[in-house]
């Protein structure tokens, strides 16, 4: 199935048109976005939600390892510092 059949022939050709026309933006890894930056503000009330746990495969875990250490590096393979 493709992936953008929800799309009429026209608009699916804009679309493709203007991610070729920007295609300097899209990556298949994602990097770190460094241009804007924003601060989410609560109340002083505000107490953290507590998360039940979300368990994963064994088989996952190796490969989400590898995902995120890949991240962690970034494209030049030099470590990114991650500011919260």
């Amino acid at each position: 199935m493709n992936a953008l059949s929800y799309l009429s022939t026209e608009q699916r050709i804009k679309l493709l048109a203007l991610l070729d026309k920007y295609s300097e933006c899209f990556s298949e890894k994602p990097g770190l976005f460094t241009i804007i930056q924003h601060e989410i503000n609560v109340s002083a009330d505000c107490k953290p939600k507590r998360l039940r746990v979300n368990h994963v495969l064994e088989n996952l875990k190796l490969l989400m390892d590898t995902r995120i250490q890949e991240l962690l590096r970034g494209r030049d393979g030099k470590s990114q510092v991650f500011v919260l």
